[in-house]
């Protein structure tokens, strides 16, 4: 109902047929099936690509459509022109002599080159590679530069295919980011660029937006006078639906209906009649009446004088006396059809101006983009385990101008003449209306059947059959409003020499892609994309597709699992090219990450070779290791329905680590970045960060959101930990490269490494980590304030850190701490908020173990007895007597709390404990207004018993 109010629609349309469709007429109910998974048309521009192309468009077939194919050079290469300028695309090395600025490119190349360019022996052999091959294919593992050499080969292109190529470079990536970064690169050296696809975050390729440079390209006059007549049709068109829409909704017969339905003289009988009824009824008045009497009809009143003075409120008293009824839509009200739902239908006259229809292609990419970075999280989770205008204008009459246009079906269909017919019964069923001659001598039955009879002819004659050409010739309007338009953008375009989108954009834009015919094509982030949307992109005149990525990452996602386990959906062109055997380049050196963390990868990249650079990294500060496997034997949450995985153990790891690098270790929040392979972990994370200040601007995200950044530091929650050793898609290599792969100087992972052993891409990293010493269950700290640390659990951590743990424990580490499961726990940790463990599973660690001891027949008198033989920090005087002072106690753990209503709460500390550590610098944990003390009634849903 919300969204069918006075400000919102649904707009429905069903897809293949024509612009108007009689089966979405009023009052009809639907059944909708929802595929939550999928949204159609995200993908339905890519589909409706790949029908329209013929086999012969397909270009460079005995590649793509053949196994084992050969390489060869691009059409637009032979011997005869091979010579190209490299003077643009080196950077000589200090200290040696400059590289050749010019190179024969289909010869050997000269060892010079090799010796002379900064570049390492991988990115040139890729750089060649690409110049000399139609299809070529560069991986770059993480870290190499892929981008890099990714702009080198287009300033190689541009400056040596100008004259060779009819049409600009289309460089293609599957996200806006990796699109911005790209096309900044080549702005640097060509600015002659242009962007499709309004979802840029770069301030200076915003500028270079299609729509932008449309705007400052003056049209012609030629244009003017072809959108002039365009809209002054489209006006036309739009009153002459406003005109049917009126004679649908309306239930009399009006003025111009009796007009047309009858002929000159008929309607002059018509008159004649009321004329003489109007005679007789005065005749029968009695002189005082006569007298009184205001109204048209008189003795000498003839029907020429009353058809000079018709007009509809006249015809609307005629209408009356002859019908015989007050108001004449209760003559008609039997004809009315069964509303079955009784909804309203809208509809909507298509033709945009430009602003308004590049907004809505904006917004749909939008979508399409959400949709697709859902699908890129949520997909395998389900297979695994288990605003076009923001207000619509509503139209009262007919509209002119921008925009679009609404005509509101308020009702239903009537039935035909025939439908009708079929119900009556006698004289009325074979009633000949045309042969009758005399209106007014009809029995009133036969007149309200004769009225009905015109309100049918007007209703579909006038109004429901005109409806589907109607909409045809709007439509066809429309789309000749859009291709002036896409003229004036073709023309820009084909005057740039650098066109950019993303495959989103590719399959929005098919029209233009196809248009524009580019020649040579470049894909970064190539092993991402669908097959499908890349031969979108290609035309049968593409000589030339350069594909950079890495197959060895994450793979394409398709929204049905099912079309990747059973049908191999999600193998990338990219990867398929490589698996048939076509030669590609694999880029060496990995420039991002410390030694410490490339070297856990080399079981996916033998080969993966670590750049000077990386050795110079600095250590991170107060942590004792660079790199560190936390490993933990806590349960993940359960999530009842949901899909998704949360572990509430390493949300408070992580939170906690995050908290202490900035605050402790002076780390800046953007040098941050939390990742989980969960969306349910993603959001619980995401959750406590934001709930404090030091924390909320730490970025947290899913590890397939993250490809192709990286940050200083990544802290990875991998969230499996149950009893049934099942790992999902810790299991997936793709997305564990990508996880590892994203930090340059620290990296903290949190998990059961128990869980991962049996997995042997983890067994090689886990076997690395332990001969590295860097991994175990509690992460070494390092603190002036606080010394060193063995770090085990969240809530630990953030008890040691001051502008933290005074409000973090209670704020949110017992938010979680809801009734689950029933067991009625709630959030009142209060004075001793941090002293208590977390819960787990809705009920304390305490709760489980003191179940356990009572029965195994200890309790409150085994716990008495211990804290009279006294073992450090206390003697045993002041022990018993602070005992016999408590009203209530509890042991977590091997540590014992003990507390009095409305007063303070503390710990009874162990000699050289954690605990003590905590008092001898906090003096106990004081109750404080905003942390309220639990009462009696609430110790044993807090897990605290009352003392005998």
């Amino acid at each position: 109902e919300d969204m069918l109010s006075v400000n919102h629609q649904i707009d429905i349309e069903l897809a293949g047929t024509s612009p108007y469709d009689d089966r979405l007429r009023p009052g009809t109910s639907f059944v909708m099936l929802e595929n939550i998974q999928i949204y159609f048309e995200a993908y339905r521009h890519v589909l409706s690509a790949l029908k329209a192309m013929r086999f012969y468009d397909v270009p460079l077939q005995k590649t793509l459509l053949t196994l084992a194919p050969k390489p060869s050079p691009p059409a637009f290469v032979d011997q005869s022109n091979d010579m190209w300028s490299f003077s643009n695309v080196w950077t000589s090395t200090p200290g040696k002599p400059p590289p050749p600025s010019q190179i024969a490119i289909l010869q050997p190349w000269p060892e010079e080159t090799r010796k002379n360019v900064d570049f390492d022996p991988s990115q040139l052999q890729a750089l060649q590679h690409a110049l000399t091959n139609h299809m070529a294919l560069i991986q770059g593992p993480p870290g190499t530069g892929k981008t890099f050499i990714g702009l080198k080969i287009v300033r190689a292109l541009l400056d040596n295919t100008a004259n060779r190529r009819s049409s600009p470079i289309l460089v293609v990536c599957y996200t806006n980011h990796a699109l911005d970064q790209f096309l900044e690169g080549i702005h640097s050296f060509c600015e002659d660029i242009v962007r499709i696809g309004s979802r840029s975050r770069s301030d200076v390729i915003k500028e270079k937006n299609i729509k932008e440079l449309v705007r400052n390209v003056k049209p012609s006059r030629e244009y003017y006078q072809a959108r002039r007549a365009l809209l002054e049709r489209r006006d036309k068109l739009r009153e002459n639906m406003y005109n049917a829409v009126h004679n649908i909704n309306k239930r009399q017969v009006e003025l111009d209906d009796v007009w047309n339905l009858l002929e000159a003289d008929a309607f002059s009988r018509f008159v004649e009649g009321w004329v003489k009824l109007q005679k007789r009824r005065f005749e029968a008045m009695e002189d005082g009446e006569k007298a009184a009497y205001r109204g048209l009809v008189r003795r000498k009143t003839t029907v020429e004088d009353i058809e000079e003075k018709m007009d509809p409120e006249l015809w609307r008293t005629i209408e009356k006396d002859w019908l015989e009824v007050e108001n004449p839509m209760h003559a008609v009200s039997m004809m009315e059809p069964d509303r079955q739902s009784g909804g309203r239908a809208s509809l909507k006259a298509e033709a945009y101006d430009l602003d308004s229809w590049e907004e809505l292609v904006d917004e749909e990419e939008e979508i399409m983009e959400l949709v697709e970075q859902r699908d890129r999280v949520s997909y395998v989770e389900t297979g695994e385990d288990v605003e076009a205008e923001s207000a619509a204008e509503k139209s009262t009459g007919p509209v002119t101008g921008f925009g679009d246009a609404y005509f509101e079906l308020k009702t239903g269909w009537l039935p035909t003449v025939e439908e009708h017919c079929e119900k009556l019964k006698g004289d009325l069923k074979t009633l000949e209306w045309r042969e009758i001659t005399d209106f007014w001598l009809l029995d009133v039955a036969t007149r309200r059947e004769v009225y009905r009879r015109w309100l049918l002819e007007v209703h579909h004659e006038n109004g429901h059959e005109l409806l589907p050409e109607l909409c045809r010739q709007l439509a066809r309007n429309a789309e000749n409003l859009q291709s002036l338009e896409r003229d004036r953008q073709l023309a820009v375009l084909l005057g740039c020499q650098v066109v950019g989108m993303t495959t989103t954009a590719v399959a929005k834009f098919q029209y233009l892609v196809k248009e524009l015919r580019p020649e040579i094509v470049v894909v970064e982030e190539a092993a991402e994309v669908l097959e499908a949307h890349i031969l979108a992109a290609l035309h049968k005149h593409t000589q030339q597709v350069i594909l950079i990525g890495d197959h060895q990452q994450l793979r394409p996602s398709t929204a049905v699992y099912r079309l990747a386990q059973k049908y191999h959906l999600d193998v990338s062109m990219f990867e398929r090219l490589i698996a048939n055997g076509l030669p590609h380049v694999t880029l060496s050196h990995q420039r991002r990450m410390r030694p410490a963390i490339s070297c856990l990868i080399k079981p996916l990249y033998p080969e993966l070779e670590n750049h000077e650079k990386v050795y110079e990294y600095p250590d991170v500060n107060g942590v004792g290791q660079n790199v560190f496997f936390l490993s933990h034997r806590e349960l993940e949450d359960d999530d009842g329905e949901s899909h998704s995985k949360s572990n509430t153990h390493e949300a408070e790891l992580v939170w906690s680590l995050a908290a202490y690098l900035i605050h402790v270790a002076k780390y800046e929040p953007a040098q941050i970045t939390v990742l989980s392979p969960y969306l349910g972990q993603v959001r619980m994370i995401r959750n406590m960060l934001r709930k404090q200040a030091l924390t909320e601007d730490v970025k947290c995200t899913a590890v397939d959101n993250f490809q192709g950044e990286e940050n200083d530091i990544i802290l990875v929650s991998l969230v499996r930990s149950n009893s049934r050793r099942q790992i999902g898609f810790l299991a997936v290599e793709n997305r564990v490269c990508v996880a590892l792969t994203r930090a340059k100087i620290g990296m903290y992972i949190v998990g059961n490494s128990d869980m991962l052993t049996r997995n042997s891409l983890w067994s090689n990293i886990l076997s690395q980590l332990r001969k590295a010493r860097q991994i175990g269950d509690a992460l070494p700290l390092l603190s002036e304030e606080l010394g060193d640390i063995q770090m085990k659990s969240g809530r630990q951590l953030a008890s040691l850190i001051p502008s933290v743990s005074e409000n973090a424990a209670e704020s949110f580490f017992s938010t979680r701490m809801q009734d689950q499961e029933g067991s009625g726990v709630h959030a009142r940790a209060a004075g001793f908020g941090a002293a208590l463990d977390e819960l787990n599973s809705g009920r304390s660690r305490w709760d489980q173990s003191w179940q356990s001891d009572q029965r195994g027949g200890r309790g409150a008198d085994d716990l008495e007895r211990w804290g009279r033989r006294g073992s450090g920090g206390y003697g045993n005087d002041r022990r018993d007597e602070r005992w016999d002072q408590q009203d209530w106690y509890g042991k977590d753990r091997g540590r014992t709390y003990i507390g009095r209503e409305g007063g303070k709460a503390e710990e009874l500390p162990e000699k050289g404990s954690l605990a003590e550590a905590v008092l001898a610098r906090r003096s106990g944990l004081t109750a404080t207004p905003s942390q309220k003390v639990p009462t009696a009634e609430e110790f044993p849903a807090l897990g605290l018993a009352k003392k005998k």
